[in-house]
């Protein structure tokens, strides 16, 4: 989407509230296909990273994680919803995204789901214990994604 790339053009020229205007206009008008939604939720969650406004990027993958019935892109949102919440926050989100990816069998999304668990942006938590358990975790679903 032309749009999501000139959103994220403008993010990096930190003109964070019109990379952000850009976005809410493209989803006002936009198609509600998981393939756009993805898209979409992508470019929010990076617009939100490189410009710091995490609160704005969570509200607006909230919405957008309202909008699917897909699990999969549900727990694709959530997930990167998880990474833009606070410490209040990113357990849960983090536990929507891994039931949403179990629902569906994404290896790949249970992993990255328990790594955003294990390793929050915002600070030391959780317990280095805890963070191992959850590292063991991603392991084991890695392991399941080899090869043979």
């Amino acid at each position: 989407m032309d749009s999501c790339q000139a959103a994220l053009g403008l993010a990096l020229r930190r003109d964070t509230e019109a990379a952000f205007e850009l976005l809410l206009t493209t989803i006002a008008g936009s198609e509600t296909s998981d393939e756009a939604l993805r898209y979409l939720a992508d470019a929010v969650f990076l617009v939100s990273r490189w410009t710091g406004d995490f609160g704005r990027g969570e509200s607006i993958l909230r919405d957008l994680a309202a909008r699917t019935r897909a699990p999969a892109i549900r727990g694709w949102i959530t997930v990167r919803m998880a990474h833009l919440a606070g410490p209040a926050d990113n357990s849960e989100l983090g536990n929507a995204a891994l039931g949403d990816f179990t629902i569906v069998g994404d290896d790949a999304g249970q992993a990255m789901s328990v790594l955003a668990m294990a390793f929050p942006q915002y600070d030391l938590l959780p317990s280095a214990a805890f963070r191992l358990q959850m590292v063991d975790a991603a392991r084991e679903v890695g392991e399941r994604l080899v090869d043979p």
